[in-house]
């Protein structure tokens, strides 16, 4: 490159000419600190991905995150007008006598399992019908008394059931049905009330709901709540069909213990025998082979 300017060199005129001198160029670059913490702004987001997926697409981060979401803000039941409940009042049926079975599995925020599950706004709504239009809640054990005599049953009677005793029904019914002053039945599989993981209650939270008298604790067999390949590309419930090679004096005394154990552990944890019994998938053995 040719010399600059004497001026610009920072010589005076009539200077010797020194030799051009280059200066070092030096490229700025974010400090290391800036530099990690945009990282980190990136990162956070990233980081949190498992935990929405969890809580999102799985049974059991749904219910994580539905107990936190039900202590915070139980649900509540909705309002109804004077007209909407002149209207259910007058197309209810009456009847007296007799009783009226509506059958629940579970109820969450989600509804990846289809028909059995509802939403706790459903349920609600259910609740609030059924009591305007001057249906009366009783429970399996009302119902087992009625049929041995010991008390009447009242007019219009309705019995709220839920299977398999499930901790997102419990959970999500109780606050309900304290709200519309009503009772329901659970049928428990005892097996699973004993070792419950995340789906099922466990024992020590089925004595307190039914400690508060809205709940009915009833019987859904001990370990026999599935299904079993009674031939090749055939499955059964196990409670109701042979497996392969038993004999019916076999199949009578494996469904005899079942139920004992069943009943007894309902008896042992809840502190009254259950009266009723609800079969598993309500295969009654008209299918098995």
């Amino acid at each position: 490159l040719p010399d600059p300017p004497a001026a610009l060199a920072g010589q005076e005129p009539g200077d010797r000419p020194r030799p051009y001198q280059r200066r070092p160029v030096v490229c700025l670059s974010p400090r290391p600190g800036v530099r990690q913490f945009i990282v980190g702004l990136v990162a956070i987001p990233l980081s949190a991905l498992p935990f929405v997926a969890y809580l999102t697409m799985t049974p059991e981060g749904r219910l994580v995150r539905d107990k936190v979401s039900v202590a915070l803000s139980p649900p509540r039941l909705p309002q109804v007008t004077d007209r909407t409940a002149a209207r259910m009042a007058g197309t209810a049926p009456r009847y007296s006598r007799g009783v009226m079975v509506l059958a629940y599995h579970g109820i969450g925020s989600s509804d990846a399992e289809g028909g059995f599950v509802i939403s706790p706004e459903r349920f609600g709504e259910h609740l609030v019908a059924l009591r305007t239009a001057g249906m009366k809640f009783v429970t399996a054990a009302q119902v087992a008394d009625a049929f041995e005599g010991r008390r009447r049953l009242p007019r219009n009677a309705v019995m709220v059931t839920f299977d398999d005793g499930r901790a997102d029904a419990m959970m999500f019914a109780d606050p309900l049905l304290e709200q519309a002053d009503a009772t329901a039945t659970m049928f428990v599989i005892a097996g699973a009330a004993t070792d419950p993981g995340v789906y099922y209650a466990g024992w020590d939270d089925i004595r307190a709901y039914a400690a508060s008298g809205r709940w009915d604790i009833q019987s859904h067999t001990s370990s026999l709540h599935r299904q079993r390949e009674v031939k090749p590309g055939i499955s059964l419930p196990a409670l109701t069909s042979l497996a392969p090679k038993e004999s019916i004096a076999e199949f009578r005394a494996r469904v005899r213990t079942d139920l004992k154990s069943a009943s007894s552990a309902i008896e042992s944890h809840i502190g009254t025998r259950p009266v009723a019994f609800a079969y598993p998938f309500g295969a009654y053995g008209a299918d098995r082979s």
